[in-house]
């Protein structure tokens, strides 16, 4: 791996931990969702599901229940660029 990935990782490891547990003591926060840069893959917390996350991937639906919206994941990642959505692409 090389420095630029590490420095990648490491900023996902800070999200996935430190902020979450930072994220969770706030009271009005209803869901949050983590968005893969690398890959297609979409997470979403949510308060009413006891923060377990739920996982959506191309073609499916995410619904932000607290704000009343609902994203394809194509719309999420349609500016993005690397192999996995290239693929999905090509695929379609």
């Amino acid at each position: 791996m090389n420095h630029r990935g590490s420095v990648v990782q490491s900023d996902r490891e800070r999200d996935r931990q430190v902020k979450r547990l930072e994220y969770l003591q706030l009271p009005s926060l209803q869901e949050y969702m983590l968005i893969e840069q690398d890959t297609v893959e979409v997470e979403v917390f949510r308060r009413s599901d006891s923060w377990r996350p739920s996982y959506y991937y191309w073609g499916d639906m995410v619904v932000l229940e607290s704000v009343g919206l609902s994203l394809s994941v194509e719309s999420i990642y349609e500016r993005v660029r690397n192999e996995d959505v290239g693929r999905l692409l090509a695929d379609k």
